[in-house]
């Protein structure tokens, strides 16, 4: 999916629209008539009905005074927009206006539970970060557009095409469905390990992009901590990227933020908060007698279960089925869900009326994935790994905090207050686990990054002695030969993730 090299026009990218549109929204949210004053130029008439239809008011209506501004301006928004923008010209709207029928009621309903986007208030801040670093780190809340709305924002401000990687299969899948085939010429999707390979290759392959998007990076997998790494030897030596190519780090907060920062040179970072609903958090045990509770007693809501393994929600699943509980539409998400089952599953999931839509999870639905319109959450307390372990309190605010996206809501924890008062602070990062040094080292060598100019481990709790340690046993084990390189069974048994 990826498109041509869009070089970037400073002296019309990003239009001057853009940095006005926090304002223009805002102002829309309390004022039914906002008027603008741009001068010729400034986007008012391509751009300003594109922002406008994504940020929750489409479809729109353009009205030109002159027949060849409204075909001009059709041009520029591009066919792919005929669903949401429709140009006109004034007298043609005056003639609708005549009309006794409220032929202009279907234009412009604006859904305030979503938007716009938070992210949309802090581009022009990220534009102008990026004009003067090659490294912006993103911090944001679920559902601030980051995974979606962020690249088109790039692309359509001269940074594309735009390459996104997800340390996750499916929340790759997901946002590439949100973004929509017509931006596949821009932006292109990839996952954490599939960017490796790419940065392990000789050649600049990322050259012809405009900006490189590493989302989800609070999670720490090993994929991403060896990719970090690589990125900043890339850009210290030029090799790979190029140097036009700029980074986007995002995560959802948290003490990756001022690491990230440090390690790419003081990059700046712009924060995004997600205003939130207040969560009544109760604490109790049993997930499915809590949905039959929740389900007999409480008023509507849809219901989030978040569950350790796949396992699990096939075995809840079917209980749930088998309770004499009327009225339940049971849905689920986890990282292996087949591509033809993602959009009934997540992005578009009918509910027949009356029903509440149950949706059982692993922690990808904590921040990867983000289910729309929960109001309860139940929470068992643990993560997909084997042996199960617990959460950190951490996790378990941000798992509560989905009860409180679309309203009020509540957090069931299947566990008591002093086991929650027990847990971590934080999460854990995967190269701080036990066993965690061995697998981190053979990807190290899967990607040869041990072998590129400028490579540096993210983490200080590795440190190069240990990383050299750590290659000496595997050449005593036989997963490197005494060259240092992966021997067949290293290439057997090199650790990746997704």
């Amino acid at each position: 999916m990826a498109g041509s090299n869009q070089e970037h026009e400073a002296e019309s990218w990003p239009p001057a629209i853009y940095h006005q549109m926090p304002a223009i929204l805002e102002y829309l949210e309390d004022h039914r008539v906002v008027v603008v004053s741009a001068a010729p130029g400034s986007g008012k008439s391509s751009v300003l009905p594109r922002c406008l239809a994504e940020s929750g008011y489409g479809p729109v209506l353009c009205a030109q005074p002159r027949h060849l501004a409204a075909f001009v301006a059709m041009a520029k928004v591009g066919e792919e927009w005929d669903s949401d923008i429709e140009f006109t010209t004034t007298r043609q709207l005056l003639d609708r206006f005549s009309s006794p029928a409220p032929v202009l009621a279907g234009y412009g309903a604006h859904e305030a539970e979503s938007w716009p986007p938070a992210i949309y208030h802090q581009m022009p801040a990220i534009l102008e970060y990026l004009e003067d670093h090659r490294v912006v780190v993103v911090s944001a809340a679920p559902g601030s557009g980051k995974s979606s709305v962020l690249p088109r924002c790039l692309a359509e401000s001269g940074y594309g095409p735009v390459l996104c990687a997800q340390p996750r299969h499916l929340a790759a899948f997901v946002a590439m469905a949100k973004v929509g085939e017509e931006w596949d010429s821009d932006i292109e999707f990839t996952t954490t390990r599939q960017l490796l390979d790419r940065f392990s290759s000789p050649a600049p392959v990322l050259a012809g992009y405009g900006a490189v998007v590493i989302d989800e990076a609070h999670d720490r997998t090993l994929g991403t901590d060896v990719l970090l790494g690589m990125v900043k030897a890339a850009l210290a030596t030029g090799t790979t990227m190029g140097g036009r190519c700029k980074v986007v780090v995002c995560t959802a907060g948290g003490p990756a933020d001022g690491m990230l920062s440090a390690f790419f040179g003081g990059a700046p970072v712009v924060s995004i908060p997600r205003a939130a609903h207040q969560v009544e958090v109760r604490y109790s045990r049993g997930p499915v007698l809590d949905m039959a509770a929740i389900h007999a007693s409480q008023p509507p809501g849809d219901v989030l279960v978040f569950l350790p393994e796949n396992a699990d929600i096939i075995g809840v699943h079917a209980r749930l089925l088998g309770l004499p509980v009327p009225g339940l539409a049971v849905r689920y998400v986890h990282d292996n869900l087949p591509a033809e089952l993602i959009d009934i599953m997540l992005i578009n999931s009918p509910v027949p009326d009356g029903r509440r839509r149950v949706v059982l999870a692993t922690d990808v639905a904590e921040t990867a994935v983000l289910v729309h319109g929960i109001t309860y959450v139940v929470d068992t307390g643990l993560v997909s790994e084997q042996p199960p372990v617990r959460i950190s309190k951490e996790a378990a605010a941000a798992r509560a905090a989905i009860a409180g996206f679309s309203g009020p809501g509540r957090c069931h924890r299947l566990y008591q207050p002093e086991e929650y008062d027990d847990l971590d602070e934080h999460t854990i990062p995967h190269i701080r686990q036990d066993g965690a040094a061995v697998r981190f080292a053979l990807m190290v060598k899967r990607h040869a990054a041990d072998g590129i100019p400028g490579f540096e481990i993210f983490d200080p709790a590795l440190e190069p002695a240990v990383l050299k340690n750590v290659f000496g046993q595997l050449v005593n084990g036989g997963y490197l030969d005494k060259l240092g390189n992966l021997s067949d069974k290293g290439e057997r048994e090199a650790y990746d993730e997704d």
